[in-house]
Parts: structure tokens; C-alpha cells; sequence
């Protein structure tokens, strides 16, 4: 379980999505299983990191010792946090294993700051390997996994409804990636 990432973990392009970041932003991240991606944030010089998951997986040493883990089912729970506490929350290949990613979205913009960051990525359902696995195997799961626990599949459409823009501010998409970064606004009337 310690080795498994997402790809974009993985090839490091979540870490150079940060590169921007400064290193006192007050990040969390959900869905951090092993901790493995906190890891890579510690070793960039991040220091206020905070890990939430439906349990605590975390096997890495120097990210147990943040003593930051929130235990939490984003489906359901509410974070233990105040309103605008984040500058940046992380949901790296999170949000389809979420049985409510309503509630999880709307979490996120209950806690991250006005102006803050989130970076979300899902696997895109819509790609062409998806789409053939689930036209020969009736799943959308390329790799057909038997311990696969995706309860969600997103078409870009489907995220644009998710992260609402009366809540957020679409930055930038890289759907060929499937990842998509979105600010944290007010709504100006």
C-alpha cells in the first residue's frame, strides 16, 4: 500500500503544480492513504500539513511525526475544522472512492480560505481506455483491479457541476491528465 500513488504523484507533476506555493501555506490534504504524497511536500520544504483519510494509513515516519491526521469519511463527516482554515486542499485520486463527493467538495470549500487553492484529481471516466474497459468489461477500470474500490466516475462535465462556480473559480484543466486546479471565491454581486 506504500507504494501505491497516483500516476501524477508518481511522474512528480503534483509536486511542480507547487512550485508557485510558498512554503508556510497551511495545506490538507484528503484521501492521503499511505501519507506518500505529505512525504514528497515535506521533502519540498512544507511544513503545515495536514492529513485526513477514512483511517490512518500513514507507514511514513516523518509524516507521522506532523502528529496532523484528522480520521474522517468525507462522505459523511463534517472536519473538525473552523470555516476558512486552508490555503490549499489536496485531493489527489480521491474523489471517486468518496461514496458522496457532494458532501466532500462542499467541505472542502467550507474550510479552504477565500482565494485558496485546490487541486483535484480524478481518474477522466470519459478517455478512451475507460471507455473501451467499460465497453469490454463493463467497468471503467483499465487496469481491472480486483481490490478497485471506485464508487464515482467523472466526465469532465459532471466535475464543472461538482465544483460549483457560484463556490469555486476553474484555474486551469488539464483533462488529458485529468487534473483540474480551482480556486476558492467569493461571489461578487
Amino acid at each position: 500500500y506504500a507504494k501505491m500513488q497516483s500516476w501524477a504523484i508518481r511522474e512528480g507533476k503534483a509536486i511542480k503544480w507547487l512550485k508557485d506555493v510558498p512554503p508556510d501555506t497551511k495545506i490538507l490534504e484528503i484521501g492521503t492513504g499511505s501519507g506518500y504524497f505529505s512525504r514528497e511536500l515535506i521533502r519540498a520544504g512544507f511544513k503545515n500539513i495536514n492529513c485526513s483519510d477514512i483511517d490512518n494509513f500513514i507507514v511514513f515516519d516523518d509524516v507521522r511525526a506532523l502528529n496532523n491526521f484528522t480520521k474522517a469519511d468525507l462522505s459523511f463527516d463534517r472536519l473538525p475544522f473552523a470555516d476558512n482554515t486552508f490555503d490549499l486542499g489536496l485531493a489527489l485520486q480521491v474523489l471517486e472512492h468518496i461514496e458522496n463527493p457532494w458532501h466532500a467538495v462542499r467541505e472542502l470549500a467550507r474550510v479552504i480560505k477565500k482565494g485558496g487553492r485546490c487541486i483535484v484529481s480524478v481518474p477522466r471516466a470519459d478517455a478512451l481506455p475507460h471507455r473501451w474497459s467499460y465497453l469490454v468489461h463493463h467497468s471503467p477500470d483499465v487496469y481491472h483491479m480486483p481490490f478497485n474500490n471506485d464508487v464515482n466516475f467523472f466526465i469532465p462535465d459532471l466535475l464543472r457541476r461538482l465544483f460549483a462556480p457560484e463556490q469555486w473559480q476553474l484555474e486551469w484543466t488539464d483533462y488529458s491528465t485529468s487534473f483540474i486546479r480551482i480556486t476558492r471565491h467569493k461571489k461578487i454581486r
